[in-house]
């Protein structure tokens, strides 16, 4: 048993790092959506400041893309992205509870964790080609200069977000 939980434990490891690196991908295309308090004391959820971050964004690209019909691919590609990494935070709480669901029974195999993990994997690997292939997408309709300055603006608001998490 102690095999199994040391092969679920790289595996975790890999399945978190892998959403980590999406969701910062998602995060460097569309703005981010920093977790923090607001000034004026009220507090929002974080679905709440991810909308407002979002906008921002949305402002944010029509400031840089003076062509409004190059915003609009940008802003639409970055919204079937967020879309995906919707679904996907859908599955992995599924995952979870079929791996809970695993967990209790005392008759799984390796077998059972393998096909379960298997899936998961596949469902990254499917998550990580759309998020490869929008960007490219954005990268296309992008000047240099553009691209530039909407990806210094999505890094610093990651870092915002990592630090609000961090606290």
């Amino acid at each position: 048993m102690t095999g199994v939980r040391t092969f679920l434990r790289r595996r975790r490891g890999r399945w978190a790092g892998a959403i980590l690196a999406a969701a910062m991908l998602v995060f460097a295309a569309a703005g981010g959506a920093a977790i923090q308090g607001c000034a004026h004391g009220k507090t929002k959820s974080p679905e709440q400041h991810a909308e407002a971050e979002y906008s921002a964004y949305q402002r944010r690209v029509r400031e840089v893309v003076k062509d409004p019909a190059r915003a609009d691919q940008v802003i639409a590609l970055t919204d079937e992205l967020r879309r995906e990494i919707d679904e996907v935070y859908t599955k992995l709480a599924q995952s979870r509870g079929q791996l809970q669901t695993l967990n209790a029974n005392y008759n799984a195999t390796r077998a059972d964790y393998d096909a379960l993990l298997k899936q998961q994997d596949a469902e990254r690997q499917v998550l990580m080609d759309k998020a490869i292939s929008v960007r490219v997408e954005i990268g296309k309709l992008l000047t240099e200069s553009e691209w530039k300055s909407l990806r210094k603006y999505g890094v610093e608001t990651v870092d915002a977000g990592l630090k609000a998490l961090a606290s």
